[in-house]
């Protein structure tokens, strides 16, 4: 059996009692630590709090040399844990899909994620496009930007995602980032750092000024706004 368990993302704590369940009865678990990570905890934490060793498993090791992983599924249980929903990207939606041919018994056990996160900051759900993702390298890199525009030609918010790579992008780089694109810096925006933590930072202002201190993790580019949302959000200026 292989087990895909969204760990949620603040503390080790987050993670659901059916995900608990499942990770103390694995041979082997695995964390997949490129896409995202826990805003409060490190992997001691985990260990100490699941009873169980973990194996770090990067980029390369999931995506283009699985075999470890499915291998002890196909032996026994294996847990791959996984920030936030288990299934918020397609990386894992490509491991789900390799063990399905591989006649392996999968359970998906979901938990919150950042699509959902960030409801904190007022503004609804329904009304976000395309989420996009600022990429540490980004020097000739522009489609950001223009899915952001096309999400706002037609009212629509863009939860822009910071990417994490070797080292947190801050939401100073990534909105620097967007105003070399093209974005205006008095443009009002939502930053937000440590989201599913105890102590979230939201910030909304200008892009030119606005940063959080604590774990980045998005930049919330604005569509139209209900009068509902503007309110909520001056909780935030």
């Amino acid at each position: 059996m292989l087990y895909l368990i969204g760990m949620g993302l603040g503390s080790e704590k987050d993670i659901t009692i059916n995900g608990l369940e499942a990770v103390k009865s694995c041979d082997k678990v695995f964390l997949e630590c490129y896409t995202s990570k826990l805003v409060d905890v490190d992997v001691k934490k985990l260990e100490e709090f699941y009873g169980k060793k973990i194996i770090l498993a990067d980029r390369d090791l999931v995506e283009n040399n699985p075999g470890e992983i499915l291998n002890s599924a196909k032996k026994g249980n294996a847990a791959l844990l996984i920030v936030g929903s288990p299934l918020g990207a397609t990386t894992h939606m490509d491991i789900l899909q390799r063990a399905k041919k591989l006649n392996i018994d999968v359970n998906v056990i979901d938990n919150a994620g950042i699509l959902t996160a960030v409801g904190i900051t007022g503004l609804s759900l329904y009304k976000f496009g395309r989420v996009v993702t600022i990429p540490k390298d980004n020097k000739n890199v522009i489609s950001p930007y223009d899915f952001m525009l096309k999400n706002k030609e037609i009212g629509l918010h863009t939860l822009v995602l910071l990417d994490i790579n070797e080292e947190l992008m801050s939401a100073r780089e990534g909105l620097d980032y967007l105003i070399r694109c093209g974005m205006d810096i008095k443009e009002k925006v939502i930053v937000c750092g440590g989201l599913g933590g105890e102590n979230p930072e939201i910030k909304y202002g200008e892009a030119g000024d606005v940063s959080v201190s604590k774990f980045p993790q998005c930049v919330i580019l604005l569509g139209e706004l209900h009068f509902a949302e503007e309110e909520f959000l001056n909780n935030y200026l």
